[in-house]
């Protein structure tokens, strides 16, 4: 039997919202029927969301969302392969989370999705209501930290020519 000692705190005992320490020392913030944890890596915010993601998860996640983003200062991926459900009230909050992120001054920012490619419900939600075009999504994490920048944008050089649209792999830039 392990004896070790998980402090628990209840800051929304109303809300039904709890945090503990998980295995890897990560915070983790457990709401209704899912759970989201988040670690730097980097200059970038990798979060990551497991369980049902309904109505009643909406402004837990939201809150979630906008704080990091508020204190971050680079790019956000949020890994949604544990995700089971995925409703239109959550997919408005990762719209919001994505507007957010790229009207942040000076330096606008960008927000990864990460999900599984053809099998998993958020990637066929994303290609149902055209999403694809707003977010960038991957498959998995280590591909969309190797997408997003490592140098702030005012040390990254100039490219001479971006494509853009179906020639580039069907896929624009969403800054």
């Amino acid at each position: 039997m392990d004896d070790r000692i998980v402090e628990v705190t209840l800051p929304y005992i109303e809300a039904g919202t709890l945090t503990w320490t998980g295995k890897d020392g990560r915070l983790v913030l457990g709401f209704e029927d899912a759970q989201v944890t988040h670690l730097l890596d980097g200059r970038h915010t990798v979060v990551t969301v497991e369980g049902i993601l309904g109505v009643y998860e909406a402004p837990t996640l939201r809150e979630y969302l906008t704080n990091l983003i508020d204190e971050g200062n680079g790019d956000l991926i949020v890994d949604l392969t544990g995700v089971g459900v995925l409703d239109s009230t959550n997919l408005g909050v990762l719209v919001a989370a994505c507007k957010r992120l790229r009207t942040q001054r000076p330096d606008p920012r960008t927000l990864y999705l990460v999900a599984h490619k053809d099998t998993g419900p958020v990637h066929r939600i994303m290609l149902i209501t055209g999403l694809t075009k707003v977010f960038y999504l991957c498959d998995c994490v280590p591909n969309a930290l190797r997408a997003a920048p490592t140098e702030p944008p005012e040390q990254q050089e100039a490219p001479a020519e971006t494509a853009v649209g179906p020639a580039a792999g069907g896929q624009e830039d969403p800054r």
